[in-house]
């Protein structure tokens, strides 16, 4: 993701699964990334990972 250099905002569909996780996790420890819309039909929680609000 090196040619994202601009602020954004990231919306994740499917982020209860296993890939959708890691990437929710990953997108939040970027200094690029300013918000992750993490949406999943089962309810999951990401306490624990850096700058994660409920």
């Amino acid at each position: 993701m090196q040619y994202f250099t601009q602020p954004m905002n990231v919306a994740v569909i499917g982020a209860s699964g296993a890939i959708g996780r890691a990437l929710v996790t990953a997108l939040a420890a970027r200094e690029n990334v300013n918000t992750v819309y993490a949406f999943a039909r089962q309810p999951v929680s990401f306490s624990g990972i850096v700058g994660v609000e409920k």
